[in-house]
């Protein structure tokens, strides 16, 4: 789903912190159930002519188990704040995931599930976030769904903390492969909820040990449960029944456990993939592939299914589902509520705390950003966020940092996320879900590198995370090129739905804020290491900051420059000087800021051009980075001065020197470039 503006997001203001006791019931009829529900997965599945077998049939009967026996929802409120939450991580599976929640009343229709993976459908190939109703979070890419069920659970334990009924929130449920559990971001994710403690996450893990390559024990030897105990989860173990099936009866029996201990929980399902087929159960070629017809057959026979094909699900499902569901619902609403303080996001407190921030004349974007974020925080407490190990590099508060004592007492709203860029930011992306938190998390520029995936998925859906990465060019110094962006700002600007701002001053970068907490959509925010010029300017500074790009001075008055130098962060001030350089006084010259380039294109063709004509005689782009994407704005015969090479380790004025970036070196290439246009005119 590709999300142009923000859509509603789920608000999540108060928790009822009790938990019903009962009595856990398998049935002849949940049995039946279940194999039903398998029956019709296989002719949808060969209806869309695509999809993947062996994780649907596996996950059913677990599904079937959390959301009709064991979880409390609304389906006719989605958003519902006092609902446990389900997030499939292994999102191939998806169409088991699509029938259980059409059985459990949201609003998907029998129409809709034989519509999978069609074009505008609400059931894609994958769960996608606001598409489908009862999509938690967009699953698909392996170890992200585990990591965005992290983010939710941590958020809801920092709004639910207030209450000594902690242990008992709504919980998290979420299932995992064994392809999740080889990713790289799931042991940065299951570290951090291990150190947070974070027993409102269950963890079912699908090991069925086979990948689409074939068996697990070619690629991994990890003893997976001796692993996730020793970091400190708490491990539990149902092994598959004799006849190949989960064992349902034991897997609910370890969900519903009463345990006190202050530990993230893990299951671990074992199962046989594709069961029951018998020719390709426990085969990696039932993955991701279409059984065949005769196969089927065979299949539905050992399931005792007579209708042959199914067209669509079984009345028989419904009876007592939905009235189980509306008790365990019933009963979680009329219990007392815990009121979360100050649950409400006032834009206009937060913009007047802003707006009233003083700065100095010289100061670092990275360090006018902390004083912005702790304005806020004292408006917004559910402002949450932290920094991957740079914390004060980042130019965030130290304060408060740590905020988990040995008996959980107070989660900080300010993390520590440790050395973990990727598991941070798709953590981010899950508590951004709820729409009462302000999110934000913090590295070098640098290593966005590391947190492309969820970066991604936060444009994909549309999640209003703010991505803070200082150091931005190579005057981070003698570090040297590992640290040295260049070519990221490029890589961020090509990502759709995501706006990549990088701020030439600080009151620049107060607009900027005011901006992104109304769109409350995904941003990356580029900011400086080094001091930069904070003093207002000429023309239309800073009113305009916000619209992406605009008018920051000029050397004439009026309209119709002849050269329009086009720059951003800390390059702004390198423009201004050559603009008002005695050589350029007869030159009718420019200077743009160009922040941030999406809200510069979403202005009006009107208000685009009065700030670039396009009739000049040349147009130049400024700025320490590639110079890739430029020439959107420069045109074929414009200038682009940028770095296209890696950068090397020294200081910062020696570095800026040798690339180029001085006064008298872009003075000298600008006039060679005009004498090379008035040559070709002649």
């Amino acid at each position: 789903m590709n999300i142009e503006s923000n859509a509603p997001i789920p608000v999540c203001i108060s928790y009822t912190l009790t938990m019903k006791s009962r009595e856990f019931d398998w049935t002849d009829s949940d049995i039946r159930n279940v194999n039903l529900c398998r029956g019709i997965s296989l002719d949808i599945l060969a209806e869309a002519g695509s999809g993947h077998t062996g994780a649907t049939l596996t996950l059913t009967s677990p599904l079937y188990l959390l959301l009709q026996k064991i979880m409390a929802y609304n389906p006719s409120e989605p958003n519902w704040p006092l609902r446990d939450r389900l997030i499939l991580s292994c999102g191939h599976a998806s169409l088991a995931l699509y029938i259980q929640l059409h059985i459990a009343g949201y609003d998907i229709t029998n129409e809709d599930l034989f519509n999978f993976r069609k074009l505008g459908s609400k059931t894609p190939g994958h769960p996608e976030f606001l598409v489908t109703p009862g999509i938690e979070t967009t699953t698909g890419p392996l170890g992200q769904g585990l990591a965005n069920a992290v983010g939710i659970a941590l958020s809801m334990k920092i709004h639910g903390q207030e209450s000594e009924l902690l242990q008992n929130s709504p919980k998290v449920y979420c299932v995992v492969s064994d392809g999740d559990l080889q990713e790289g971001i799931s042991f940065e994710a299951v570290s951090i909820a291990a150190h947070y403690k974070l027993n409102n996450l269950i963890v079912i893990y699908d090991s069925n040990e086979i990948t689409i390559d074939g068996p697990t024990h070619q690629s991994t030897s990890i003893e997976m449960e001796r692993y996730f105990h020793a970091i400190g989860w708490k491990v539990s173990s149902v092994p598959k029944m004799h006849s190949g099936d989960v064992d349902v009866k034991r897997l609910a029996s370890k969900i519903l456990e009463d345990s006190k201990q202050i530990k993230p929980h893990i299951i671990f399902m074992h199962s046989e993939i594709g069961w029951p087929s018998p020719k390709y159960k426990s085969k990696a070629f039932v993955h991701g592939n279409l059984l065949p017809a005769e196969e089927i057959v065979q299949i539905k026979k050992l399931l005792d299914l007579e209708t042959i094909p199914i067209t669509k699900v079984s009345s028989e499902i419904y009876k007592d589902i939905r009235k189980g569901n509306r008790e365990r619902r019933i009963f979680r609403k009329s219990s007392t509520p815990v009121k979360i303080r100050n649950a409400q996001f006032d834009y206009e407190a937060i913009a007047l705390k802003i707006k009233g921030i003083k700065f100095p004349q010289t100061i670092s974007t990275r360090k006018a950003n902390g004083k912005i974020i702790s304005a806020i925080k004292e408006v917004h407490p559910w402002t949450i966020g932290g920094s991957a190990d740079l914390t004060e590099s980042n130019g965030l508060s130290l304060e408060n940092l740590f905020g988990l004592d040995n008996s959980l007492e107070k989660i900080s709203n300010n993390l520590i996320f440790g050395v973990r860029e990727h598991a941070m930011s798709a953590i981010s992306n899950g508590m951004a879900t709820d729409s009462i938190n302000i999110i934000y998390c913090a590295t070098y520029l640098g290593f966005s590198d590391y947190q492309k995936p969820a970066v991604r998925l936060s444009a994909l859906m549309g999640l209003p995370v703010t991505y803070l990465w200082t150091h931005d060019s190579i005057a981070l110094g003698a570090d040297g090129p590992t640290h040295q962006p260049v070519e990221q700002l490029a890589t961020l600007r090509s990502i759709p739905y995501f706006a990549v701002i990088r701020p030439g001053s600080a009151e620049e970068l107060k607009l900027i804020w005011l901006r992104i907490l109304q769109d409350r959509n995904p941003v990356g925010l580029i900011l400086s290491r080094q001091d930069l010029d904070n003093k207002g300017m000429t023309g239309t500074y800073p009113s305009d900051a916000a619209k992406g790009g605009y008018i920051y001075d000029q050397n004439f008055s009026g309209d119709n420059p002849e050269v329009v130098l086009i720059s951003t962060g800390s390059e702004l001030s390198l423009a201004q000087k050559v603009c008002q350089l005695e050589t350029f006084q007869h030159i009718k010259m420019r200077v743009v800021s160009m922040p941030c380039w999406e809200w510069f294109m979403k202005e009006s063709a009107d208000y685009r051009e009065s700030v670039l004509p396009i009739r000049v005689k040349l147009n130049v782009s400024i700025e320490a980075g590639s110079t890739f994407g430029w020439e959107k704005f420069t045109g074929r015969t414009g200038l682009n001065i940028g770095i296209d090479e890696f950068g090397a380790s020294g200081g910062s004025d020696a570095l800026m020197e040798k690339y180029g970036f001085t006064v008298a070196k872009v003075q000298k290439r600008i006039c060679e470039k005009l004498r090379a246009l008035e040559i070709s005119s002649q």
